[in-house]
């Protein structure tokens, strides 16, 4: 990673990197579920090499950020650090283009936010967005949380994701299982928030006025490729791609390079689009 700074906003722990060429736009990127703003390195290199300044959370209960691991104190009060975050970026980035990026977890986050906040950005990429699971959670599971939401919304249990599904490039798997800054908890209050918001982000996709970027492996054993799919075909300011093979993490997968020259294509056409 180049130009490396930490900084911490509002408690929670953030760090950027600045491009040594002129600068093009600025990105705000979300991770997703038990991971962290570290993990992204080949994708800001990538982008710091197109021209683009990165700059990264640690959500509530993740990395370096405090909280219970696994637990946001609630669905709302995350919209609000990505609102903070993103308006602080706006004001350093004077009149260059901002995008919003997020990753699982973090790309059902970004969606619903420009769903609900409809903020004043240049576009929003999502990576296999969490709208919905991409296998059914067991009755004996989501009966319990529904049940508890109310009495003990930060009881955490282990999230279940079968590593295996994160990445075919074995070295990227053996890292996230030694990575201290990696959990594997959710509490059942975010477990709950994120199936009904990426049921309701579904159900509104219509809505969606921003250009926005959806991509989707599908191979993804973790969350759901075909809704991505649907999402786009209901927005009609959404492009959709799919990956043939690929797995969870697009960024960290086989076919990166490929991921990674789809997004900067549909960066330049926004950026360069002067009617958006």
């Amino acid at each position: 990673m180049t130009n490396n700074k930490s900084t911490s906003i509002e408690s929670l722990f953030q760090q950027a990197w600045k491009t040594k060429l002129p600068t093009k736009a600025h990105v705000l990127l979300i991770h997703g579920l038990g991971d962290h703003s570290g993990r992204f390195s080949h994708l800001v290199n990538f982008l710091n090499n197109w021209g683009a300044n990165l700059t990264a959370i640690d959500l509530q209960g993740h990395g370096k950020s405090p909280g219970k691991r696994g637990h946001f104190h609630s669905y709302n009060s995350v919209m609000d650090d990505i609102e903070r975050t993103l308006q602080k970026l706006q004001r350093e980035a004077d009149s260059l283009p901002v995008f919003l990026y997020g990753h699982s977890m973090g790309g059902n986050l970004v969606l619903n936010y420009c769903l609900r906040k409809c903020p004043q950005i240049k576009g929003v990429i999502a990576t296999s967005p969490a709208l919905k699971p991409a296998f059914k959670p067991p009755l004996y599971k989501t009966l319990p949380a529904k049940i508890l939401y109310t009495i003990l919304p930060g009881f955490t249990v282990p999230n279940g994701l079968d590593l295996t599904g994160v990445s075919r490039e074995p070295s990227v798997i053996d890292a996230y299982k030694n990575d201290p800054f990696v959990h594997d908890r959710i509490s059942v209050q975010l477990a709950v928030d994120l199936l009904d918001s990426g049921k309701w982000a579904l159900e509104n996709a219509h809505l969606l006025q921003l250009p926005a970027l959806l991509l989707h492996g599908d191979a993804d054993t973790l969350t759901h490729h075909d809704a991505t799919n649907a999402f786009a075909q209901k927005s009609d300011s959404s492009t959709f791609e799919s990956f043939t093979g690929a797995y969870h993490e697009l960024h960290n997968d086989l076919d990166k390079e490929k991921v990674f020259d789809t997004i900067v294509e549909w960066l330049e056409k926004q950026v360069n689009n002067t009617d958006i």
